[in-house]
């Protein structure tokens, strides 16, 4: 959900907003689930306040995700109360401007812990939140081309019956960006996500649902980049995603996304791509 798909992706993992139709599986009360993952993103990295067609530089950003928890069913009134630990282990590319170099390759880990539950979950539509705490781990911060660092991440999903096959999902996010010794080296953003699914009749697998729609993805602080002579500059993508939840068993499900940004500035990048495989047991 990685943002967008955080954000859409999305973010240690992107967030995704569980509808009242699984796309992929997912763990019931009492039971847990596990997911590994991995995500690219590149095209370009925008890192100089000039129009999209002259950009040069490659963006290059590698992850390898992995994610374990369990639903605790309903807890002090909440639903599908979950707890999860996550992390992840990134490969951020070296960069520069007209071959002189800024920032190298950079490699590092975030780890994270996650909470999330339900207001709302019925046959047709289901409302839930999730709290998210994450901290680097040997990652240069400093970097502009980096993977996405949000100590604190604050997220409500929901999802809406519109048909037998097909559903709406949307996705609000708030990201506390990152800052060491009153140093700002990743913005606070807002991500917003709506996303239309579409059940395909059962052929090979247990079960295919196709999902995409829109994307914005906001800083809402400043931060400054010594390095490229940015002072309080502020990011920003707008672009659409679209992805393939397969359920390939009961308790096995995979997930393919793709994003692409339509707009924007200050991006570390202006397409991603990702593929996750879940287990439930």
């Amino acid at each position: 959900m990685n943002s967008l798909l955080f954000a859409v992706a999305v973010f240690g993992f992107e967030p995704v907003a569980y509808a009242y139709v699984q796309g992929s599986v997912a763990a019931a009360p009492t039971e847990w689930d596990a997911q590994i993952r991995g995500s690219r993103e590149f095209g370009l990295l925008g890192s100089q306040n000039i129009p999209e067609s002259e950009i040069k530089e490659k963006a290059s950003i590698m992850e390898y995700a992995y994610r374990l928890g369990t639903n605790m069913g309903t807890v002090a009134g909440i639903e599908d109360f979950s707890v999860h630990a996550f992390g992840s282990f990134f490969i951020n590319g070296a960069e520069s401007i007209n071959n002189t170099a800024t920032y190298g390759r950079d490699t590092g880990h975030l780890l994270g812990l996650e909470v999330a539950g339900n207001f709302v979950h019925e046959a047709t539509r289901q409302v839930g939140w999730f709290l998210r705490y994450s901290v680097p781990v040997a990652l240069n911060t400093e970097k502009f081309g980096k993977s996405r660092i949000d100590t604190l991440g604050i997220g409500i999903q929901s999802g809406f019956q519109i048909s037998d096959r097909t559903q709406f999902e949307l996705l609000t996010y708030y990201g506390s960006g990152y800052t060491v010794n009153k140093r700002r080296d990743q913005n606070a953003a807002l991500v917003f996500s709506g996303l239309l699914g579409i059940r395909l009749p059962k052929s090979i697998t247990s079960g295919i649902l196709i999902k995409g729609g829109p994307f914005f993805e906001s800083d809402v602080t400043e931060r400054n980049d010594p390095i490229y002579g940015l002072v309080g500059f502020r990011g920003f993508r707008v672009g659409v995603t679209a992805i393939a939840a397969i359920t390939l068993t009961e308790r096995l499900g995979l997930e393919i996304g793709y994003i692409q940004k339509i707009s924007g500035a200050y991006f570390r990048a202006t397409k991603d791509v990702y593929s996750g495989l879940t287990m439930v047991f």
